[in-house]
């Protein structure tokens, strides 16, 4: 979005050991860009978007958190197809996506089994 500032300071790779195994990198690249594509119209740019990746037993762990837009700030309603995407293809890895939405913080926590390379 035009003017959007995206604060990205607390990216947590810490947990993030290298590992290899057998993924579609288109659909990894659709879970992050609909992930993106939320953050430009729903987290409120006032604050940091906090993004943590890990890998625990050859499972990819992704959990996004930030707060949300409020009325008055350009809030947009979402119809929640791109979160019912990812969490389409979080199943086809045998994962889950959970979402939690409080009204002002909204997180998501996605695990992927990443199967070993053949």
């Amino acid at each position: 979005a035009i003017g959007y500032k995206c604060l990205m300071r607390s990216a947590d790779l810490s947990g993030m050991a290298a590992f290899s195994g057998m993924a579609d990198v288109h659909a990894l690249r659709r879970i992050l860009d609909n992930l993106v594509s939320n953050v430009e119209k729903y987290a409120d740019p006032s604050y940091e978007v906090e993004l943590t990746l890990r890998n625990e037993d050859r499972r990819l762990i992704l959990i996004q958190r930030n707060h949300i837009r409020t009325e008055g700030f350009g809030s947009v309603e979402s119809s929640r197809i791109g979160l019912e995407n990812v969490q389409k293809i979080a199943a086809l890895y045998k994962g889950q996506a959970d979402i939690s939405d409080d009204g002002s913080i909204f997180e998501i926590r996605i695990i992927l089994n990443i199967p070993e390379c053949l």
